[in-house]
């Protein structure tokens, strides 16, 4: 039986990306940590391209990571603990500069929520 994608297909006509863009909404629902499948031994199911090795782990609040995550972040680590202490250091920030973008640009003038943490699924 072939297991559902953890992750969205990517564009892939002008060679495999580099990773993934992370991203953190201000809002977003509760978090799971996994480890991304790779296909052969360097690329991620959607066809973007890591290198070795695949320790690559990912935090979203989307069963697919899809179009509907408020929050995607992906790092190396060789645990799932590991892997949630570089989220929970990393995201604040990320959440910062998307917004710090958003208010340049004038298309989120709302003041920026307190930083709420991340709450895990698992």
């Amino acid at each position: 039986m072939r297991k559902k994608p953890q992750v969205p297909h990517v564009d892939g006509s002008r060679g495999a990306p580099m990773g993934r863009d992370s991203f953190v909404e201000p809002t977003f629902g509760r978090c799971r940590c996994f480890r991304l499948r790779f296909i052969d031994n360097d690329s991620d199911e959607g066809g973007a391209y890591w290198g070795e090795p695949a320790d690559v782990w990912c935090c979203t609040d989307s069963p697919t990571a899809g179009d509907d995550a408020q929050i995607f972040m992906t790092c190396r680590a060789q645990s799932r603990a590991e892997a949630k202490k570089e989220f929970e250091k990393d995201a604040p920030e990320l959440q910062r500069e998307l917004y710090d973008y958003r208010y340049r640009t004038g298309c989120d003038p709302a003041p920026l929520p307190a930083w709420p943490g991340i709450k895990w699924k698992n």
